[in-house]
């Protein structure tokens, strides 16, 4: 068991000890163009040819999506509220509004139903092809920890601990002193 435990200490010391640098002059099947243009955007989603969501996000704090877009040229868009229907007949909200050429931050409020908000975009493009591109918070179900912090995590996470070594140390105790129990709590 000694050399086991003397082993794994070494291992692990080897791990964490490992030159980051030998790993990347390794042959290991990852080839590294510095030529690419480390400034090139990434997209969310293409909504047509010309117009495209760079990022998104939803806000909670003013109930509603920021979008990001960045066109060609300037181009109307139409967004539309995606809702969840019950049965029955009801409206919802359409905005419309020109993205000039460029980089274009919008916000659309748009509230959470059972937990989601989704957006719907159109272009005259999109509409042509018969399409429209979307975007959504997904399901967010009920978080019971949700407005809590993560050192309420941790301080749940030690009392809890705390006390099962107390309740531990104290069957052992009771059980180096010849008393018998019938459970953790005595």
């Amino acid at each position: 068991m000694r050399r086991f435990s003397l082993l794994s200490l070494l291992v692990v010391i080897a791990l964490l000890t490992a030159s980051p640098a030998a790993a990347q002059q390794a042959d290991n099947g990852i080839d590294i163009d510095p030529s690419v243009d480390m400034n090139a955007t990434t997209y969310a989603q293409e909504v047509d040819s010309t117009l495209r969501i760079v990022e998104y996000e939803y806000l909670d704090n003013r109930g509603g999506f920021r979008i990001v877009f960045e066109a060609d040229q300037s181009k109307r868009i139409t967004l539309t509220e995606a809702v969840q229907f019950e049965e029955g007949a009801g409206s919802g909200r359409l905005y419309q509004q020109r993205i000039p050429s460029g980089q274009t931050e919008v916000f659309v409020a748009v509230s959470r139903q059972s937990g989601q908000a989704a957006l719907t975009l159109t272009t005259d493009e999109t509409l042509d092809e018969n399409r429209f591109v979307w975007i959504s918070t997904g399901q967010q179900g009920d978080n019971p920890f949700e407005g809590t912090s993560a050192t309420a995590g941790w301080v749940g996470g030690f009392l809890t601990t705390a006390g099962m070594i107390v309740l531990a140390v104290r069957r052992v105790s009771k059980k180096k002193r010849g008393e018998v129990s019938s459970g953790w709590a005595e």
